[in-house]
């Protein structure tokens, strides 16, 4: 059986005026394996996040999201349904005026898909929360299930990758076991892919079947 790549990325480099963010940064994710990326603040994670996402367009390289190579000024809804993203700040990332429902009902309507309460209360339930959560607003919930309700966000649309940055870090340590646990408890469950960042390598060697470096701009294999 051939493996199938969710993320395939061919020679990506992206220059700031003189200064080099990313050079030839080349690498793929089969479908149902996660790689986790580590390096110092300022290496060019973030912006490597923004390109898979087609939040930048790289100066040069290819990009392809299950099969399909994304073009410059392409809509990202185009690719919504087969990446998602999970942010480091729960609470920044979910809208504070908007309920639980609107929030995990939002991506649907975005993409035309007809649903009612059942698929919502589904995956909600799929990360450990139930139907009472439907009327709440972020700010009643705790750090933890804040994070539970922007897993489920991202796996509304049951993609194909789910892009994780630092998922745990903004988490007290006492929950942090519990969101890794259900990641990977999903990852497994779905089948899905995980492009993981985190300046945690005990995060990444839970998460990852594998470990890339970035440092200045340059990929290395993690032994």
């Amino acid at each position: 059986m051939t493996s199938h790549n969710v993320l395939s990325i061919e020679n990506v480099s992206l220059r700031y005026g003189d200064k080099t963010i990313l050079q030839d940064i080349n690498f793929a994710l089969p479908q149902g394996k996660s790689l986790g990326i580590s390096g110092e603040s300022g290496s060019g994670k973030s912006t490597l996040l923004k390109i898979v996402m087609g939040l930048l367009t790289p100066d040069s390289g290819t990009i392809e999201i299950d099969g399909t190579a994304r073009k410059p000024g392409q809509k990202l809804s185009a690719f919504s349904q087969r990446v998602q993203m999970v942010f480091q700040d729960p609470f920044g990332a979910l809208h504070p005026r908007h309920t639980i429902r609107k929030i995990l009902a939002e991506p649907l309507v975005i993409n035309d898909i007809k649903h009612d309460d059942a698929d919502i209360i589904s995956t909600l339930q799929e990360v450990g929360l139930n139907h009472s959560f439907l009327h709440r607003y972020p700010h009643q919930l705790s750090g933890g299930q804040r994070q539970r309700v922007s897993i489920a966000r991202a796996l509304i649309l049951k993609p194909k990758l789910v892009v994780l940055d630092e998922p745990t870090s903004a988490l007290d340590v006492s929950v942090q076991a519990e969101i890794l646990n259900l990641l990977k408890d999903i990852k497994q469950s779905h089948h899905i892919s995980y492009l993981l960042v985190s300046h945690n390598p005990a995060v990444i060697e839970f998460l990852c079947d594998e470990e890339m470096h970035l440092n200045k701009g340059h990929f290395s294999r993690v032994n």
